[in-house]
């Protein structure tokens, strides 16, 4: 089985310490439509500002490589 976790640090945490805290798995209450837009967006978030620094870079190499 693969589980995937998704959110910010500190609901991944309170999760976690949920998980740590409870003897019986079963007593987990977990609603996974919750915070599904919010950790799209915040997703969507890291994705375009990954993708920013990464075209700056590419821009420097090329400038670099043009003034040599």
């Amino acid at each position: 089985m693969k589980i995937t976790i998704e959110g910010t640090p500190e609901e991944i945490a309170k999760m976690l310490q949920a998980i740590e805290s409870s003897k019986d798995p079963k007593n987990i209450n977990v609603n996974p439509q919750c915070g599904i837009n919010k950790i799209s967006e915040e997703l969507a978030r890291r994705i375009t500002t990954r993708q920013e620094k990464i075209e700056k870079i590419l821009s420097g190499v090329k400038q670099n490589q043009n003034g040599r």
